[in-house]
């Protein structure tokens, strides 16, 4: 059995992933460009960030968008849109300048609010914070 670090692992999964068939972004109508974004498997989305395919910020967006269009299931108690615009700018940015990126760079993952973070409420979606 050939044992390997969680970090290696991850990587070697974003590596085949991004050898698999992507939706094409490039040349489809915006609510289609959307709804390729969207269909994107984690591992997907960060394949296609890597390769310049999609921009961390275009993907934030669209998951924005998603976010706001079924905010009445109100799945997030609190987002950042800013924050989350900013760090995805912060990410783009960063493969750029061909910085070493992280198995999930540009990856927007969502923090459950019973998580305490540094500059959002935890409420644990309750009325008590």
């Amino acid at each position: 059995m050939i044992w390997q670090s969680r970090r290696d692992f991850m990587c070697n999964v974003a590596v085949l992933a991004g050898s698999a068939s992507v939706p094409s972004i490039g040349r489809a109508s915006a609510v289609t460009q959307d709804e390729a974004l969207l269909n994107l498997s984690a591992v997907q989305a960060v394949a296609a960030m890597r390769r310049g395919d999609i921009t961390a910020e275009r993907y934030a967006t669209a998951l924005l968008a998603r976010c706001e269009a079924l905010k009445a299931l109100n799945a997030f108690i609190t987002l950042d849109r800013d924050k989350v615009l900013e760090a995805a700018r912060k990410a783009d940015q960063r493969r750029a300048a061909g910085d070493n990126l992280g198995a999930l760079h540009g990856l927007p993952i969502p923090i459950k609010d019973s998580i305490n973070t540094k500059d959002l409420p935890t409420t644990s979606a309750t009325g008590a914070s």
